[in-house]
């Protein structure tokens, strides 16, 4: 970028104590500071997003995961003859009506509220 000074900004400058080419250098110095530090936030912002997706992707994991444990919690309460959820007694009916394993019905049904009967 050039810059260009009037006479009566040269004369200002000049008051301050400076050459108007430190003045220029100094503002090129500025310019490129301000670059600088503009390419290094967007380096971040892009890190944070990578950062952001990698975390999602691991708390997904780690919900199905403790999913999976659920499922085996309430498989041992069935065999021991304790009471089990609803949403297993949902899953072990479409299993035997569908022939699908518990485990496919039962991740089908992980974001599925089941209806509350209040009558």
């Amino acid at each position: 970028m050039i810059y260009a000074f009037t006479e009566v900004e040269k004369e200002q400058i000049e008051s301050s104590g400076m050459m108007v080419v430190e003045f220029k250098r100094n503002l090129r110095m500025i310019e490129s500071m301000g670059k600088a530090v503009s390419h290094a936030w967007n380096g971040l912002i892009k890190l944070a997003e990578v950062v952001g997706r990698i975390c999602c992707e691991v708390c997904k994991k780690l919900i199905g995961m403790v999913d999976d444990i659920r499922l085996a919690f309430e498989e041992i309460q069935e065999n021991y003859d304790y009471p089990t959820s609803r949403r297993y007694k949902v899953v072990k009916i479409l299993s035997k009506c569908t022939g699908l394993e518990k485990r496919e019905v039962w991740k089908m049904t992980r974001y599925t509220r089941l209806a509350r009967s209040c009558c």
